[in-house]
């Protein structure tokens, strides 16, 4: 199923069931739609969470662009030869909000979302989604059950909706 890019998305499930693959084929396909105008930034809480998919983004987007295809590993930045962007960060306190306090995004994608006590970060970072008129934002969310966030993120998107919707 195909789910319009106008809405958000929460990907949650057990361990391997394909949600960081979703991930990377969400950033692919706004790179190649939106080119130059697609500002991804991908989150996790922390650096050491953030090594597996940039390994990821390496090896797939890598073989897909090659040599035309820029990384830089200290900023987490990839740059897409169309002039599109991925940044790979962390955010794990508040005082790591500052480093994309005025800065805008057009897909936010937090990773590992139970791993955030309260939402209050996550909600706090969509206000940097922003784009031009003609393109849609999007903020994608992902996580595993039974972290710390669990309670809050099953009421917040799953026991609102009815089974598979």
């Amino acid at each position: 199923m195909r789910v319009p890019e106008r809405y958000d998305l929460f990907l949650g499930g057990g361990r391997g069931g394909a949600k960081s693959y979703t991930i990377l084929l969400l950033i692919l396909r706004a790179v190649e739609q939106y080119g130059a105008k697609c500002r991804a930034l991908y989150l996790r809480q922390s650096h050491k969470g953030c090594a597996d998919f940039e390994a990821l983004c390496l090896e797939n987007f890598g073989a897909i662009y090659g040599k035309a295809l820029r990384f830089n590993g200290q900023e987490g930045l990839f740059r897409f030869p169309n002039g599109a962007t991925l940044e790979i960060n962390q955010m794990e306190g508040v005082a790591d909000y500052s480093k994309f306090h005025g800065r805008s995004f057009t897909l936010l994608l937090v990773d590992e979302l139970c791993q955030y006590a309260v939402p209050d970060l996550v909600d706090r970072l969509r206000s940097n989604l922003r784009g031009p008129l003609d393109m849609p934002i999007r903020c994608v969310m992902a996580a595993n059950p039974a972290d710390v966030g669990h309670q809050w993120i099953a009421s917040r998107y799953i026991f609102k909706a009815a089974p598979w919707h």
